[in-house]
C-alpha cells in the first residue's frame, strides 16, 4: 500500500511539472469534479478521429480518448525519471568507487613511505620521460648505486647463465628427473629475462604494460621457486623459510604494482633486488668457499646472507627482521610435536611407498650429512679419484668415442666394469653429494629404471643411460678428466 501511493505521489509531482495536457492544463482539472468539462479541453484532432470518435460534447470516446493520452504522457514521463534516477545512481557510484579506490591507494602509499622509506612512486616522477634520464639530473643516491651494483657484478653473471641454460642445458645432475630438468631451466632462463627487463623499464618511457610484462615474468618465476623448494640443498628449514619468504612477498608486490602505482620505481626495485638474492647466493657461496670461512653447511649460509642482504636493501630497517622473524616462525611450526592420528597416517604413507620401491637405499651408503658441502664432481673422493686414473690417459678426451665415454661414466657410477645396471644407492652416491635430496633420487630412479630380467631387480640399464642421458655422461666425463689433467679448469 505504501509503494502505491509513493507511486501516485511521484506521478502527480512529474505530470504537475509538464505542460499537462493541450495548453497549459494541470492534473487538477481531471478530477472527478469537472469530468463534465473534458470536452472544453482543446485535445488534437488525431487523438479524437477515427472508429473511437463519437459526436457531441462530453461523450465518452473524448473522455477514453484524453484519458488514454494522459497516460501515454504519465508513461514517458516515468520512463524519463527511471533513466535520470539511473544515471544518476550510476555516477553517483562511480565517484563514490573511485573515491573509496583513492583514498585506499594513498594510505598504502603512505604506510610504504612511512615504514619501509618507499618515496619513488610514480607520482614522483614525469611520465613522459625515462626515470634513469631522470634520477641522473638529481645525481646517483646509495640505492641507485647499489641497483648498478649488483646489475653489473651480479645480475650479468645471472644474464649469462640464463643463455647458457637455454643453449645448453642446466647442471647435469638435474637431467635425471625430467620435472627438475624443466623447472631449473625455466628458473633461470625467465630470472635473467626478469633482470634484462627491470633495466629496460628503467631505462625507457614508462608504459602501463611493461607493469604487466614484469608480474607475469615473476609469476612464472615464482612458481618455478616452489618447484625447486622441494629439492632445495643444506638445512631445510632455512633454506626453504627463505625462499617462500621471497616467493610470498614477491607475490605481494606484483599485486602491489597491478593494483596500488604500477610506475613505483620502489615496488619494481623492491623485486629486483629479492630475486638478486639467488644470484648473490652463489657469489656469497664462492666466496665462502675460496676463503674457507665455514667448514660445512655453506649453502645455508650462502642462501641466509644473500636473502638478508636482499631484504635489507629492499626494505630497509624492517626486512631482516621480517625475514628472520618468517624464518623461526617457519621452522617453529614444522618442528612442533604431530598429533598419533597425523604420526600414524604419515608413517602408513611412508611404509606404503617403501614397499613399492624394490630397491632401498642403505643407511650406510644413503646417510647424506647436510653438513657437507654440495660438490660439483661427486667423483672427488680418494677411490673414485684413483678409478680414474686407471680408466683414463691424457688425450682421451680427444680420442674416446660417445660409447666410450659413456661406458667410463658409468663404470665409474657402478664401480663395475662390466655392469649393465645401475641400482639406485649407485644413483643416490652420485646425486647426493652435488645436491639432490633423497626423495629427488628415488623419483628420478622411478623415471629411468626398468625390471632387470635375471633377477627381477630394477635399475637403470646402459642403452637408457648412452640414450637417454647425453648430458649427463658427456659432462661428467670432461669434468672428471679435467680433475686429473686440467685441474685448474675446475671450478671445485
Amino acid at each position: 500500500m505504501f509503494c502505491k501511493t509513493m507511486l501516485m505521489t511521484l506521478v502527480s509531482m512529474v505530470f504537475i511539472g509538464s505542460d499537462g495536457l493541450g495548453h497549459g492544463h494541470s492534473m487538477m482539472q481531471l478530477n472527478a469534479m469537472k469530468l463534465a468539462d473534458v470536452s472544453d479541453l482543446d485535445l488534437p484532432p488525431s487523438s479524437l478521429s477515427g472508429s473511437w470518435m463519437v459526436s457531441g460534447s462530453g461523450s465518452l470516446s473524448s473522455l477514453d480518448s484524453a484519458f488514454a493520452l494522459w497516460q501515454q504522457t504519465t508513461m514517458d514521463r516515468m520512463s524519463s525519471v527511471r533513466s535520470i534516477w539511473s544515471r544518476t545512481w550510476s555516477s553517483i557510484s562511480a565517484q563514490s568507487r573511485s573515491e573509496s579506490m583513492s583514498l585506499w591507494r594513498s594510505r598504502c602509499k603512505d604506510v610504504m613511505q612511512r615504514y619501509l622509506g618507499w618515496s619513488n612512486g610514480g607520482d614522483s616522477y614525469d611520465l613522459s620521460r625515462s626515470l634513469f634520464s631522470q634520477d641522473a639530473e638529481q645525481g646517483v643516491d646509495a640505492k641507485t648505486a647499489y641497483f648498478w651494483f649488483i646489475t653489473v657484478f651480479s645480475n650479468s653473471f645471472a644474464v649469462g647463465f640464463g643463455l647458457k641454460a637455454a643453449l645448453q642445458g642446466v647442471h647435469p645432475k638435474f637431467h635425471f628427473s625430467t620435472k627438475l630438468a624443466r623447472s631449473m631451466t625455466f628458473h633461470i632462463v625467465i630470472g635473467s629475462l626478469e633482470f634484462v627487463w627491470v633495466v629496460v623499464m628503467y631505462l625507457s618511457v614508462p608504459r602501463w604494460w611493461h607493469c604487466a610484462v614484469l608480474v607475469a615474468l615473476d609469476t612464472i618465476q615464482n612458481v618455478t621457486i616452489w618447484l625447486q623448494m622441494g629439492s632445495s640443498q643444506g638445512v631445510k628449514l632455512v633454506t626453504n623459510s627463505c625462499y617462500l619468504f621471497c616467493l610470498v612477498v614477491k607475490a605481494a608486490m606484483c599485486c602491489g604494482l597491478l593494483l596500488v602505482d604500477p610506475f613505483s620505481r620502489d615496488l619494481v626495485w623492491g623485486i629486483y633486488e629479492i630475486l638478486s638474492a639467488f644470484t648473490l647466493t652463489r657469489i656469497s657461496g664462492m666466496c665462502f668457499k675460496k676463503l674457507g670461512l665455514f667448514k660445512g653447511q655453506m649453502y645455508t649460509l650462502a642462501v641466509f646472507t644473500a636473502t638478508m642482504m636482499s631484504f635489507a636493501q629492499a626494505f630497509g630497517n624492517w626486512g631482516p627482521v621480517a625475514l628472520f622473524t618468517f624464518l623461526c616462525a617457519y621452522s617453529a611450526a614444522h618442528s612442533a610435536p604431530q598429533h598419533n592420528a597425523v604420526r600414524r597416517k604419515r608413517k602408513s604413507a611412508r611404509k606404503q611407498s617403501a614397499e613399492t620401491a624394490t630397491a632401498t637405499v642403505t643407511a650406510k651408503e644413503s646417510a647424506v650429512s647436510w653438513t657437507e658441502e654440495a660438490r660439483r664432481n661427486p667423483f672427488s673422493d680418494e677411490h673414485s679419484m684413483k678409478l680414474v686414473q686407471q680408466l683414463l690417459t691424457e688425450g682421451d678426451d680427444q680420442r674416446a668415442s660417445k660409447l666410450e665415454r659413456a661406458r667410463t661414466v658409468f663404470h665409474l657410477i657402478t664401480k663395475r666394469k662390466d655392469a649393465r645396471w645401475m641400482t639406485q644407492e649407485q644413483l643416490a652416491a652420485v646425486l647426493c653429494p652435488s645436491g639432490v635430496p633423497l626423495p629427488e633420487v628415488a623419483s628420478s630412479f622411478a623415471e629411468l629404471s626398468t625390471v632387470d630380467p635375471v633377477d627381477g631387480q630394477r635399475g637403470i640399464e646402459f642403452q637408457t643411460f648412452f640414450s637417454a642421458l647425453p648430458t649427463v655422461w658427456d659432462w661428467y666425463f670432461d669434468y672428471i678428466y679435467e680433475s686429473v689433467f686440467h685441474p685448474e679448469r675446475q671450478i671445485r
